[in-house]
């Protein structure tokens, strides 16, 4: 089996993909969002860092938190948060 990652400069609500990759840093008081995440905690109501820290992220270097949100026919949408 064979795994293909692309990336593309279109925002993330336009996106057709199977997963989504946000960057997340270690902030003082929990995860913080990096530069580029702005569509996807918009498509979650502006909840996305709250989300994050009742998923346990803390944004530490390595770190990855995985969700999966819905299905479209035959397939699982899986948004990862990775923190650097």
């Amino acid at each position: 089996m064979t795994t293909t990652l692309r990336t593309s400069p279109e925002p993330a609500r336009d996106a057709r993909c199977d997963a989504i990759i946000v960057g997340v840093v270690q902030g003082p008081d929990g995860p913080l969002l990096a530069p580029g995440a702005g569509d996807v905690d918009a498509a979650l109501g502006g909840s996305l860092a709250q989300t994050l820290a009742a998923l346990g992220a803390t944004g530490k270097p390595e770190e990855v938190t995985r969700q999966s949100r819905g299905r479209q026919g035959s397939r699982t949408t899986s948004v990862e948060w990775c923190a650097g």
